[in-house]
C-alpha cells in the first residue's frame, strides 16, 4: 500500500517530480563527467612521465643523477649493461637513451633544440613515433631524424631536408653530424613539437663521440619494481645506480602532491553533487509539512509517513541517478574516445602534458556515483521528514 501510493504521489505531483529527477541526474552527470576528466589527466601524465623520462626503474652514472638538468653527456654508462639487465626476471623492456642539447643549423638559420636519441627496438612502439610521424617516412636506424612539427615550420623544414646538428662531445668538444630528415612528428605533447628531434641513439653517440656509451638505460617491469632494482644494482658497476619510478626526485613529489589535490577536487565535486541532491530534498520535504500533518490526522503511524517519503525519494534517487549515469557515461566515453583540446592553455609549456586531454571512462566511477546519487537522496530524506512527523499535528496543519 505505502508503495503504491509513493508511485501516485510522484505521477500526481509531476512537476515536483520532474525538478527532483533533474536535479539528481544534473548532480551525478556532473560528477561523473569530472571524474573521469580528473582521472584520465592523471593517466595521461604519468603515463608520459613513465614513458618518455624515466620507465620503472632508471639505470645512469651517479653523477648523471647529479646534473641530469644540464642534459650532461659527460657522465655516461656502457650500452652493454642493457643485455644483461634484459635476461633478469622480471624486466619486459629495456631501452638505451641519450638527450643532448643542441643548435640546429639550416642554411643561416639555428635553432637550440633537443636531441633526443632513442633505442628503435624498443621506443618506436612505446613512443608511439611511427604513428606521430605525420609527414614523410617513419624513424630508422640510418643518418636520419624526425623532426617536431612546430620545430619545422619554425625553421621552414621539409621532409628530406639535410639538417646540421652541433652540440658539445663529452670531452666538451664541439662536434658536429648532418642527417636526412625523414619525417615530422606531431604529438600531443606540444613541448615536443616546438623543441624534439628524434634520431637513433647511434647517430647521438656519433655526434657525443661516446662510442658504446649512453647516458641512461630505462627498465620495464611485468612484476614489483623494487625487486627488479634490487636484482639490476647487483650487476652494474659501481659507478651507476639504479633508481625506481618513485625515488625520481621533486618532478615526482610534485606530481603525487597534484594526485593527491586532484583526489581532494574528485570529493569536493561528490560533495557539490551531493548538496544540490540534498537540498533539493529538504525543499521537497518543507513544503510538504501540510501534507505530512494531513497523512497523520487521517490516521498513519509516524512510521508509515517516512516510509512513504523514503519510497517516494528512493523512486527517484533511483531514476534520476540512472539518467546521469547515462549522461555522464555518454560524456565520459566521448571524451575518451576523442579527447578535449588544450593546446591553447599549455602551448608554452615544458612539462609533459598533452595538448588533448582524454577522459576516463571508468564503470567503476558510474556504479559508485549511481549509489552515491541514491544514497544520498534516499538518507537525505531520512532526516527532515523524521523530524517533521515528530511534531504535533496541529502544528504542522499550521500556515
Amino acid at each position: 500500500m505505502i508503495q503504491k501510493m509513493a508511485l501516485r504521489n510522484l505521477k500526481r505531483n509531476k512537476g515536483r517530480t520532474i525538478v527532483v529527477l533533474i536535479s539528481i541526474a544534473v548532480a551525478v552527470m556532473f560528477a561523473c563527467i569530472m571524474l573521469s576528466l580528473i582521472n584520465g589527466m592523471i593517466e595521461t601524465y604519468l603515463k608520459n612521465y613513465k614513458n618518455f623520462q624515466y620507465g620503472d626503474v632508471r639505470i645512469a652514472n651517479k653523477m648523471f643523477f647529479e646534473r641530469e638538468q644540464y642534459l650532461s653527456i659527460k657522465y655516461s654508462i656502457n650500452e652493454t649493461l642493457a643485455d644483461s639487465i634484459g635476461k633478469l626476471d622480471g624486466v619486459a623492456g629495456v631501452s638505451r637513451r641519450i638527450k643532448m642539447p643542441i643548435l640546429l643549423g639550416v642554411g643561416k638559420k639555428s635553432e637550440s633544440a633537443v636531441l633526443f636519441g632513442v633505442d628503435m627496438k624498443y621506443d618506436e612502439n612505446l613512443l608511439k613515433l611511427r604513428r606521430s610521424t605525420v609527414e614523410g617516412n617513419p624513424l630508422n636506424e640510418g643518418k636520419t631524424c624526425i623532426i617536431g612539427k612546430e620545430l619545422a615550420k619554425k625553421m621552414k623544414i621539409k621532409v628530406n631536408d639535410s639538417v646540421l646538428l652541433v652540440g658539445a662531445d663529452r670531452f666538451m668538444s664541439l662536434n658536429a653530424v648532418k642527417l636526412r630528415v625523414s619525417g615530422i612528428f606531431d604529438m600531443d605533447i606540444p613541448y615536443f613539437n616546438s623543441r624534439f628531434i628524434f634520431t637513433s641513439y647511434k647517430n647521438v653517440q656519433t655526434l657525443g663521440r661516446l662510442n658504446k656509451k649512453v647516458t641512461e638505460i630505462v627498465v620495464f617491469t611485468n612484476k614489483n619494481y623494487h625487486k627488479v632494482a634490487k636484482d639490476i644494482e647487483k650487476i652494474i658497476p659501481k659507478n651507476a645506480k639504479a633508481v625506481t619510478l618513485d625515488k625520481s626526485g621533486p618532478l615526482f613529489v610534485w606530481m603525487n602532491l597534484a594526485l593527491r589535490i586532484y583526489q581532494l577536487i574528485s570529493l569536493a565535486i561528490v560533495f557539490l553533487g551531493s548538496m544540490v541532491i540534498i537540498n533539493t530534498m529538504l525543499m521537497v520535504v518543507n513544503e510538504r509539512k501540510r501534507e505530512i500533518g494531513t497523512l497523520k490526522a487521517l490516521g498513519m503511524s509516524n512510521m508509515e509517513v517516512e516510509k512513504l517519503f523514503i519510497s517516494e525519494a528512493f523512486y527517484m534517487s533511483v531514476v534520476g541517478s540512472i539518467l546521469g549515469v547515462l549522461g555522464g557515461g555518454f560524456v565520459s566515453y566521448f571524451m575518451a574516445k576523442h579527447g578535449m583540446d588544450f593546446s591553447a592553455i599549455i602551448k608554452n609549456s615544458d612539462i609533459l602534458f598533452n595538448a588533448r586531454m582524454y577522459g576516463e571512462f571508468s564503470i567503476l566511477i558510474l556504479v559508485g556515483m549511481f549509489f552515491v546519487g541514491v544514497i544520498v537522496s534516499t538518507f537525505i530524506t531520512y532526516l527532515p521528514v523524521k523530524s517533521e512527523v515528530s511534531k504535533e499535528v496541529v502544528n504542522l496543519l499550521e500556515r
